[in-house]
């Protein structure tokens, strides 16, 4: 082990003495060897999970003091399986004891032992969390809860009472979304940090759509959310970005904004803080344009140039990493992944032996949003963004959840932790595919993407690796492993609905309307007294009841398992005792995936033919007569994709926005892990081998940085949530 940590810092030497054509910064220096020693150990321990069925997450951790016993809990936000567009209100009836809103919200964990201590419910999913500010003045800090549909709330952090919620009025469009929300200083003169959002994005739009709904900037009153100013960003067009603030030379404070979509040109904003609570919007500079994709991933906020500004560390949508100065807006340098496109924020960390730190990046290769083959993940340079990682570290599905970084002594050591999901038997796969026409964007983003191209299944990785150990590195979490823990408390909600109709009559209409005609048996339609069976259920009923046991299961194949949490470092429970550990928490969920159907370039001879047979539709007698061109097409995709998966048992349960029923929701479960990660060396080495950082002094610990703002926390000092107001 010693030789092999020998030869990985020589190689890693030569390659640093011989970068070349790198852009010269403050922050360069001559080469110089990393004391202490990295560690080239690696091992992992559980500490506790919880599982809850119905909810799934696509929201960062935070971490913040609730019970008061000197532990970090923590801090999540949820989505629940029955969310979607104009819901009736008995879903929550039916599903979640009539708790209305039920359809996401902020669920709080005992950090020592993941025991539920409250959970509060929003009107949509919550995926944008900050909990930087007590704006209640009870000691503990509140959150900032955004998310889907207009939903944004603040939320006590002591007891999930909600603060104020960002109501129906005129800076609202309730289709839009919003993220996550940064604290500002006071503007309205009322002692309580206010609140500056994005509220943009139309998720019902398809790609490539010519309209768009234009976004906004919001500043709230962190009091009671009042909006005290609203504008809609400069050039009119959609926003999915997260604002940031960061204070420059003069010491007044900027924000960057992003405007555009996947398949929507958009912009890199930059205005003062002071001109946009003015609604001088006329004032706002662009840093970076793109004349056919949007700008929607936050940055790293890091100071390269070493002149006291953060610079601007960015993976665009378009297949570009970007580090900008964050003074003059100039390009330091730039990565290209040709055919790629990412949704997630670099990791920032020190990768090699200089001292200016790296960046692991993970882009999607494919055609574009939201298909893709393949994805590849590597660390960047920071001198000059050239990739230290070679080959790439490839998998076939992709996550799109952001990578972290382990802050460790010396330079070189830290371990960088990224997500990866993959096809059994089909791993880094890169083969083309294309949905059948007329699958929407909501079915193709929820495909079982292993089954439909491999007819296999997918699995998603957690893994750790440094300069210390080689890629792909330590394995933490692998969903083949927690597969019972994941599933074995799956909540049957086809009986829950069931159970709720026999026991309340009264919505016994609404069941026979969404149950349609091809459930009602018998000549008699109409679930009167004549159809009745034995304890007063209709036949109606019955057939539904039926229909519904066919394709439920705790067990039923299908399940899609997701790891799109990006997680947090945690102080270890033990780490007074043991400074070589660090704890790490993530979220997995899995769900029913949509029905879908895809083409693979085998398939196209087969529709080629039958396409030039297209003249068969106008025959009387043909069995596709009265089809127009495009439903005929369709019609042809499917058959040619059926005929490849011929004698393909398919026993699945789905669940789409397109066939929603709300007493027939199938929903899959959430599970929260916290994990011990042990650094360590070999041999005579472990009395030079370099401790983890403590928590405050962890340079990238979570979603967006340690603290939820872009900014990185330096090496050389501890930045706490609130820094770039104490330099005002």
């Amino acid at each position: 082990m010693a030789m092999v940590t020998m030869v990985i810092a020589i190689v890693r030497m030569m390659e640093d003495h011989d970068a070349c054509d790198h852009v010269t910064t403050g922050a360069d220096t001559a080469w110089k060897p990393a004391a202490p020693l990295g560690c080239s150990r690696l091992s992992v321990q559980d500490v506790w999970t919880a599982t809850f069925p119905q909810l799934l997450t696509e929201s960062a951790i935070r971490l913040l003091h609730v019970n008061g016993d000197g532990v970090l809990d923590v801090v999540t936000g949820f989505g629940t399986g029955a969310d979607g567009y104009h819901i009736p209100a008995v879903v929550c009836d039916l599903y979640f004891n009539g708790s209305f809103p039920c359809f996401g919200g902020l669920l709080a964990l005992d950090g020592a032992t993941g025991r539920e201590l409250w959970r509060s419910f929003a009107d949509h999913e919550i995926f944008g969390v900050n909990c930087n500010e007590d704006i209640s003045g009870d000691g503990v800090n509140d959150c900032l809860a955004g998310g889907r549909s207009g939903a944004f709330q603040a939320v006590s952090g002591s007891d999930g009472r909600v603060l104020w919620k960002f109501g129906p009025q005129e800076a609202k469009v309730e289709m839009m979304n919003l993220y996550t929300a940064q604290f500002v200083p006071d503007r309205d003169g009322d002692g309580v940090p206010d609140v500056l959002a994005a509220h943009g994005g139309d998720p019902l739009r398809e790609p490539g759509s010519l309209y768009r709904l234009s976004g906004r900037l919001l500043i709230l009153s962190g009091k009671d959310g009042k909006v005290l100013r609203w504008a809609e960003v400069p050039d009119r067009r959609e926003t999915y970005y997260s604002p940031q603030v960061y204070t420059r030379q003069d010491g007044r404070l900027a924000v960057l904004f992003g405007t555009g979509g996947e398949t929507h040109p958009g912009s890199l904003w930059r205005i003062l803080l002071d001109d946009l609570y003015e609604g001088n919007m006329d004032k706002a500079e662009v840093l970076y344009s793109d004349p056919q994709k949007g700008i929607m991933t936050p940055p790293v906020l890091v100071d390269l140039t070493a002149d006291g500004t953060v610079d601007i560390v960015m993976a665009m949508f378009n297949s570009t990493v970007l580090a900008m100065d964050g003074e003059t807006g100039e390009t330091l340098w730039d990565a290209s992944f040709p055919m790629s496109e990412s949704y997630s924020t670099p990791a920032v960390g020190f990768y090699n032996y200089d001292d200016v730190p790296d960046f692991m990046v993970h882009y999607q290769h494919g055609p574009g949003f939201p298909i893709y083959y393949q994805s590849h993940t590597t660390i960047l340079d920071g001198r000059n963004g050239q990739p230290l990682v070679i080959p790439y570290i490839r998998d076939t599905v992709g996550a799109q959840a952001s990578p972290l970084a382990i802050s460790v002594e010396g330079h070189g050591n830290d371990i960088f932790l990224y997500w990866v999901a993959d096809c059994t038997g089909y791993e880094g796969q890169n083969s083309e595919f294309d949905f059948v026409k007329g699958t929407n964007v909501h079915e193709q983003s929820r495909a079982d993407f292993c089954k439909v191209r491999f007819k296999t299944s997918g699995y998603s990785q957690l893994a750790m690796m440094s300069g210390n150990t080689a890629p792909p590195g330590v394995t933490i979490y692998d969903s083949r492993d927690q597969f019972h823990l994941e599933h074995d408390q799956t909540v049957n909600t086809t009986a829950m609905a069931l159970r709720y109709i026999q026991q309340h009559p009264e919505v016994r209409g609404q069941y026979q309307e969404w149950l349609g005609e091809s459930d009602t048996v018998g000549p008699d339609k109409s679930g009167t007294e004549s159809t009745r069976g034995k304890r007063g259920t209709t036949q109606n009923e019955k057939s539904g009841e039926s229909r519904f046991r066919r394709h439920v299961g705790p067990h039923d194949e299908g399940g899609v398992q997701r790891l799109l949490s990006t997680g947090a470092l945690a102080p270890s429970l033990d780490s007074s005792d043991d400074p070589q550990t660090i704890d790490v928490l993530f979220a997995t969920y899995w769900f029913y995936p949509a029905k879908t159907t895809v083409l693979l370039p085998e398939d196209e001879q087969c529709v080629q033919d039958m396409m030039e047979n297209e003249v068969q539709r106008f025959s009387p007698d043909n069995q596709y007569y009265g089809f127009d061109h495009d439903a005929y097409e369709h019609v042809v995709e499917e058959k040619c994709a059926s005929a490849r998966l011929n004698g393909t048992k398919d026993s699945a349960t789905y669940q789409s926005q397109t066939n929603y029923n709300p007493f027939n929701v199938h929903m899959g479960a959430m599970t929260i892990y916290r994990v011990k990660i042990r650094c360590d060396c070999a041999g005579e080495e472990r009395n030079q081998c370099g401790r983890v950082l403590p928590y405050r002094e962890q340079g990238w610990a979570g979603y967006m940085g340690t603290h939820g703002t872009s900014h990185y926390v330096p090496r050389t000092h501890t930045a706490d949530p609130g820094q770039y107001r104490k330099e005002t």
